[in-house]
Parts: structure tokens; sequence; C-alpha cells
């Protein structure tokens, strides 16, 4: 989503991850309005990249990737190769894997957020 600054983008996305309520009209994802839909449930099935750097600085790269979909209880080697695929489509080196957020620069930081929001293989609509 592109847009000036105070053009609305993050009270969208605020709106469709249940965060700020829909006033008028209709948010929908996956062709339901958001206001039907689980919370929780939602935001596990959708990816939202923050502005600022969204990664738990805890946990490793691999571990961040593949949060949401370890939460989805994906078995191990789908969480393997999804932490491995990802990687590789953000041409960054494997040996990322293995680090913590605060060992990469802020690019590489922010795209590495990038594919954890990618890991559960978002498919939503957005329209409203």
């Amino acid at each position: 989503m592109i847009g000036t600054s105070g053009s609305g983008k993050t009270t969208l996305m605020r709106m469709i991850n249940r965060m700020n309520s829909v006033t008028k009209g209709q948010v929908l994802v996956a062709g339901k309005d958001v206001r039907t839909l689980n919370p929780v449930n939602l935001r596990r099935h959708i990816g939202y990249v923050i502005q600022n750097n969204g990664l738990m600085p805890h946990m490793t790269i691999r571990e961040n990737i593949v949060l949401v979909p370890k939460l989805l209880r994906w078995p191990k080697d789908k969480l393997a190769s999804a932490a491995q695929r990802l990687i590789k489509l953000a041409e960054l080196p494997a040996s990322y894997l293995d680090r913590y957020p605060m060992e990469l620069s802020g690019g590489a930081a922010a795209t590495n957020w990038c594919c954890s929001c990618a890991s559960c293989q978002p498919k939503p609509n957005f329209d409203g």
C-alpha cells in the first residue's frame, strides 16, 4: 500500500487487523467483512509489515520467519523449507537464518520481516 503521509495507510492496516474499528463501509479480507472474523485467526492468516522493525530480537531470523506458521502447527519439515525458500526469494544469504536481528543491517532486517509476513502464504484480497 502506497500513499502520502496522512492518507490513511496505517489506519487502513489497523482496520484490516481489527486494531481499529470500521465506522463506515466495509473492509473485506478474502471477500469477508473483517468485523465477522476472529481477530487472532485473521492476524495469523495475513501478512503485515509494520513501519519499524517487527522482528523478535531474542529469536533468530529463522525463528522469526516461521513464527506464524509454527503457531498454525505446520510440520517441522515444512517450517524448514519455508525459511529456506523465503530467504532465497529475498536474495539474502542462508547464513542469515541463524543470526539475530541486531546482527543485520536495517535493510536486511526489514527484508527478513517481509519474509516473516509471507511465510504463512497469505492470499487475502483487499476491498472496501
